[in-house]
């Protein structure tokens, strides 16, 4: 699923601003069902916009991870 949204979604904002440990801002992260349980595998995959390019890249979180609110989440349901 994260592919073709990144294909679709070309008109994205770009956010200036780094985190560290935190979804990047303005970004949109696609939750899926993990592949694999080892935290080192990404967990899923989100989109940004940083220098003018469209990234898609993956995440490793652990299980327990909690988002910020202000997180922009896509899931993908199977």
């Amino acid at each position: 699923m994260a592919p073709y949204y990144r294909l679709q979604y070309k008109d994205q904002l770009e956010e200036k601003e780094n985190q560290t440990n935190k979804a990047p801002k303005g970004s949109i992260t696609i939750i899926s069902t993990p592949l694999c349980a080892d935290e080192t595998f990404p967990k899923g995959f989100y989109l940004r916009c940083m220098n003018g390019v469209l990234w898609l890249r993956g995440y490793t979180s652990s299980d327990d991870y909690i988002f910020n609110p202000g997180d922009r989440i896509a899931f993908e349901k199977i």
